[in-house]
């Protein structure tokens, strides 16, 4: 994955109709919700909802830079020793 490519599929999502796509932006589509959703769920929900083909690490890397505000982790020490990141997804919901 080329930044370049990663770019393309940014503006993609974030400006559908410049693509004449009829799907809302990814900041429409997600808003703020009350608990942490996995990424998966919403990659699922998103995927559901556009009906193409998406590549989830684009989709992974692109909510990092659009929605770093809601993101979640938090940090341990594993039964080696080790730190560790746990992720707990993001606090948004869909808005369909």
């Amino acid at each position: 994955m080329t930044p370049e490519v990663i770019e393309r599929f940014k503006d993609f999502l974030v400006n559908p109709l410049k693509w004449q796509c009829s799907y809302k932006p990814l900041h429409e589509f997600f808003i703020e919700g009350d608990h942490y959703e996995p990424q998966d769920k919403l990659f699922k929900a998103y995927l559901d909802y556009i009906k193409k083909p998406l590549p989830k690490v684009i989709f992974y890397i692109i909510m990092q830079e659009e929605f770093p505000q809601f993101g979640g982790c938090d940090t341990f020490i594993d039964e080696d020793g080790k730190r560790r990141n746990r992720d707990f997804g993001y606090k948004l919901k869909l808005n369909i």
